[in-house]
C-alpha cells in the first residue's frame, strides 16, 4: 500500500471518527509509509471505557481516546509492519486485544511498564507514539515526567527517519509533551503542532 492509497483509505475510514486527532495521525502515518517504516511502538493501549460509563467499542471512544491501537493495527496489517503496544494495566490489555483481534498477526499488546519495555526494546523504532499516563491539568508534572522518561528510554532505538507522536498537545503547559518536546528539540528534532498532538521528526 502506498502512502497515497493509505491516505485515501484513512480519510474514508478514520478521519471523521478521529476528529481533532485526524490531521496529526494522517501526517504521522503517511510519513511512516513514505519512509518505509516497519515498526510502530505505542505506550498506552485501548482503555476499558466501561469504567466511565461508555460501552467498550462505542464510537465516542474515538473522540475521547483516539483508539490508536486499532488504527495502527490496521495500518500494519496492510503494509507488513508490526505494532507493539504496551500498557501497565492487564484489564486494558485484555480490552485492546479483543478489539484488535482481526489484526492479531500484525500487533503485539503487552502488559508491562512502558519505560522498562522501551529500555530493553531490541528493534529500531520507526514510529513512536507516547500516550500513557493521563494528563491532569491541575498536576501536570507526573504525566510530563513519565512521558519524558519514556522518550529517553526509547532514544537509543530511534533513528534519523523516526517519527515521534505525542498526545494531548492542546492542554496547558504543552500537555504530556511539556517536558519531552523541549528535550527532543535539543536532540535535533523538529516539532509540528497539530490540534491535539505533536509530531516530531528529524527531516520533513
Amino acid at each position: 500500500m502506498t502512502s497515497e492509497q493509505w491516505i485515501s483509505y484513512f480519510d474514508d475510514t478514520y478521519a471523521e471518527k478521529l476528529d481533532r486527532r485526524a490531521e496529526s495521525f494522517r501526517h504521522a502515518t503517511s510519513l511512516f509509509l513514505q519512509r518505509q517504516g516497519k515498526v510502530i511502538v505505542e505506550t498506552g493501549t485501548i482503555r476499558n471505557s466501561a469504567e466511565w460509563g461508555i460501552p467498550i467499542g462505542d464510537p465516542r471512544m474515538w473522540r475521547g481516546d483516539g483508539l490508536s491501537t486499532i488504527l495502527f493495527s490496521d495500518l500494519c496489517s496492510r503494509t507488513g509492519a508490526m505494532l507493539y503496544s504496551v500498557d501497565a494495566s492487564l484489564e486494558n490489555v485484555g480490552v485492546s486485544r479483543k478489539l484488535t483481534l482481526q489484526w492479531e498477526a500484525s500487533r503485539s499488546i503487552l502488559a508491562l511498564d512502558s519505560v522498562e519495555f522501551l529500555e530493553s526494546f531490541p528493534l529500531p523504532i520507526d514510529l513512536l507514539y507516547l500516550d500513557s499516563f493521563d494528563f491532569e491539568p491541575s498536576d501536570p508534572g507526573p504525566s510530563q515526567l513519565h512521558n519524558l522518561r519514556e522518550a529517553k528510554a526509547a532514544l537509543p532505538s530511534l533513528h534519523e527517519n523516526s517519527i515521534v507522536l505525542i498526545d494531548d498537545a492542546d492542554q496547558i503547559l504543552g500537555g504530556k509533551g511539556g517536558m519531552t518536546v523541549p528535550f527532543l528539540i535539543k536532540q535535533g528534532w523538529t516539532p509540528t503542532r497539530f490540534q491535539r498532538q505533536f509530531v516530531l521528526s528529524h527531516t520533513t
